[in-house]
């Protein structure tokens, strides 16, 4: 009950830090903009500090109120700023463009955490949560056009003048990737630049080269001076912003988990300290009769076993952990001595298992693990996603279903179940094929993919049918929600032989604790989605009690 009080208690005084920086940021960041108009026409040491107090107080705020994205980019306004020599004309300044960059990007947060405060949806999307693409070098109509194209897919753009200004701000800005055009006439230049930012950036987004010329040179030499896609006009705009929120997933995954199972913590302890150094999280277990329990609390991703352990068989370990259906796929990979494996070699190679050698080079041994790891992340993701919609597969939504279920019994808030329709797909699919049908789906699943918070589940049930279920979500929210996803997606256009369509959706909204389990708000949601369907499609209807 303490316990309980106490996180009440805390939880009140941040909702109640959030609301008054919710009503106080308006004025701060007028402030803010006031003071930095006053400081380009007038630069002077009174100017900066009043600038700087400003912000200094917007970053404490932010901070305190849970709101990171904002501290970060004043405090990075405030180093920028404190760099500036009052001594020379502002405009001759390098900073000037940089903090003109930042402070847009401090009005556009601030704007985004205004307008959800002021909705009754729950907060979707944190700024911070859009992919952010930064555009070094000049601008014409073909970046105008490509930045309003990626802005309709809910990425963001912001443009610099040069690789010092991208330096200054991209650890404030935290973008996905780095977009740079390249034409017959600047080729040489735009290699240099990424040739340039690979050498002074440590921590580098992946770059994309946008060209006219789409020749096997170009693409070559891109890829020669460290370019990750090369897209040539006329511009695959899906295939770019799957590839913008794809480094954005890959940036935003958590480091590697790995268990070592050694019962000589000292042998173990260079490995775990290389690892540590590498990024890579680690959890030494000298006790193998506590695995179960340390698996459930770790959740490692790779498990390596010493075979050279005083009273444990590791073969016979690694049969138990897979005995346990929730870690039978868990990667593990036997390690040991040259003279070690070699006497187990018959054995680890009839039971098909994968084994490390201590003596292999650090560099050689942190490679393998990553490889280790990043194959069984895939495998994971086969294993819960549909492939073609990327939404999570059938049997997973059931398991998440039952979850928020299960913790929601004993201090019941409400979730919403959505279940929701494609209309008259089967007409599209014999109208125009059931590939094009396919990219309907697709363009689906991107849509909640990339609307949707983190904590919510988007499922594909079946064929043209998918699930939502939105943690903390009265059913009313929920349908506001679900209707500005239908305007959305119908205002997307397919075109199949010089043909254009759109497609529309209908839903059915059910909300636990309303109905209590899981075949009735199921059955709940199917009912209202009928409901929704023969009062003529394309819309959103909720369940009745």
């Amino acid at each position: 009950m303490v316990d309980n009080a106490n996180q009440n208690r805390l939880k009140q005084q941040l909702d109640t830090k959030e609301m008054i920086f919710t009503q106080t940021v308006p004025s701060a960041i007028a402030a803010i903009s006031k003071a930095w108009q006053h400081c380009k026409s007038q630069l002077d040491a009174p100017a900066i500090t009043t600038l700087l107090d400003e912000l200094h107080q917007l970053a404490h705020a932010s901070a305190a109120a849970g709101f990171l994205d904002i501290a970060e980019i004043a405090e990075a306004s405030t180093e920028t700023l404190s760099k500036t020599n009052t001594e020379l004309p502002l405009l001759q300044i390098h900073s000037e463009q940089t903090l003109d960059v930042l402070f847009l990007a401090l009005e556009t947060a601030a704007h985004n955490i205004i307008n959800k405060q002021n909705t009754n949806i729950p907060p979707y999307r944190r700024a911070s949560d859009e992919p952010l693409v930064i555009v070094i070098g000049d601008t014409d109509a073909i970046f105008d056009d490509i930045s309003n194209q990626l802005r309709n897919e809910g990425i963001h753009t912001r443009h610099v003048s040069s690789i010092e200004q991208f330096l200054t701000i991209s650890s404030a800005l935290k973008p996905a990737v780095i977009l740079i055009q390249l034409s017959s006439t600047t080729l040489g230049l735009g290699l240099s630049q990424i040739e340039q930012l690979k050498q002074h950036a440590l921590d580098l987004p992946s770059i994309v080269v946008i060209a006219e010329q789409d020749d096997i040179f170009s693409r070559l030499n891109a890829a020669r001076a460290g370019a990750a896609a090369y897209f040539a006009h006329p511009l695959p705009i899906n295939q770019m912003v799957e590839f913008i929120r794809s480094q954005q997933h890959a940036a935003q995954r958590s480091a590697y988990r790995v268990l070592i199972i050694n019962d000589d913590a000292t042998s173990a302890e260079q490995s775990i300290l290389i690892m540590q150094k590498n990024g890579i999280k680690t959890r030494l277990l000298t006790n193998p009769d506590n695995v179960l329990a340390t698996l459930i609390e770790f959740q490692p991703e790779l498990i390596l076993i010493d075979l050279h352990m005083r009273e444990t068989n590791g073969l016979e370990l690694a049969a138990n952990i897979r005995h346990h259906y929730a870690y039978s796929s868990t990667a593990i990979v036997f390690w040991a001595d040259d003279s070690v494996i070699d006497h187990h070699r018959n054995a680890l190679t009839a039971a098909d298992e994968e084994f490390f050698i201590k003596s292999m080079e650090l560099k050689e041994f942190i490679a393998a693990i990553e490889v280790k790891v990043k194959r069984s992340r895939i495998i994971q993701e086969m294993m819960v996603r549909d492939g073609l919609t990327g939404l999570l597969n059938r049997s997973t939504l059931d398991e998440h279903l039952q979850l928020e279920i299960s913790k929601n019994k004993h201090q019941p808030k409400p979730f919403s179940y959505v279940m929701l329709n494609l209309d008259h797909f089967s007409f599209i699919n014999e109208e125009f094929g059931y590939q094009v049908g396919d990219e309907v789906l697709k363009a689906l699943g991107a849509l909640f993919n990339r609307r949707l918070r983190a904590v919510d589940t988007a499922a594909r049930f079946g064929g043209e049918e998918v699930v939502l279920i939105l943690p903390n979500t009265s059913a009313d929210q929920a349908k506001l929600l679900v209707a500005e996803l239908l305007r959305k997606f119908s205002t997307l256009k397919f075109s199949v032989n010089n043909r254009q369509f759109s497609v529309t959706f209908s839903a059915g909204i059910a909300e636990f604790p309303r109905f209590q389990d899981m075949p009735t708000l199921i059955d709940a949601a199917n009912q209202a989605l009928y409901q929704a369907k023969a009062e003529g499609r394309n819309r959103v209807r909720l369940a009745n009690c």
